[in-house]
């Protein structure tokens, strides 16, 4: 995230969408987790924008929550961060 504490708007999108997917799909985010290999503070910090989700966790979290695409082209987003 740079110098700055506060995240962009990109990483907080990307969150975002992390959670929707994550909750329409039926997880918490101990489940998620669970299956993503992660911890649950790990996924957490993800979703509030605390972290930079890396590319592979993204392309996981796209075919565990079934996200048709989303996550998946959130990918280029997070390269720039």
């Amino acid at each position: 995230m740079g110098t700055s504490s506060e995240p962009t708007h990109g990483l907080r999108l990307v969150g975002e969408l992390i959670r929707i997917h994550r909750v329409r799909a039926g997880h918490t985010q101990k489940t998620a987790a669970d299956v993503l290999l992660i911890s649950e503070s790990l996924m957490g910090a993800v979703e509030r924008a605390e972290r930079i989700p890396s590319r592979d966790l993204l392309m996981d979290a796209e075919r565990v929550f079934v996200a048709n695409g989303v996550l998946e082209a959130c990918c280029e987003l997070v390269d720039e961060e």
